[in-house]
């Protein structure tokens, strides 16, 4: 597959990767139960999880910098805070890849103003550090 076959892949994964919500009936509860709390407070407006087995990737939604952010889910300790790139306009997904690869959907455009978008292949560190990653853009035809 050529890498813009794969991104394009990616990046259609992106809008269904999270699963929709169970709807409760009138009054009934949905049940679930916390698994852990995000113990930073970096994230202020999670948009997008992966859930990568003994880390758990997130990242802000618009307004923030261009960071993947690192949990341990066992007690939601920040383990690790990638920079990936030098600016996003508004990322609004994640979704998990192949080898460690997460892809970041910069997909966002709440004013219908945007000619072009883009998915990033990021590959996370374990600390915290600046990783740049391969940016692909995608723009309307209209």
């Amino acid at each position: 597959m050529t890498a813009w076959r794969s991104a394009a892949a990616a990046l259609a994964v992106l809008g269904v990767a999270v699963p929709a919500p169970a709807h409760a009936q009138d009054n009934e509860k949905v049940p679930g139960r916390t698994l852990f709390t995000m113990d930073d407070e970096a994230v202020i407006e999670s948009s997008g999880l992966v859930d990568a087995g003994r880390v758990v990737y997130t990242t802000n939604d618009s307004g923030d910098d261009a960071v993947i952010y690192g949990f341990d889910p066992a007690g939601g300790r920040l383990v690790s805070r990638t920079t990936y790139a030098d600016e996003v306009d508004d990322v609004e997904a994640l979704a998990p890849g192949r080898h460690g690869v997460v892809w970041a959907g910069d997909t966002g455009d709440n004013r219908g103003r945007r000619d072009s978008i883009a998915g990033y292949r990021v590959v996370p560190g374990t600390t915290t550090r600046d990783r740049p990653a391969r940016r692909y853009t995608f723009t309307y035809p209209d």
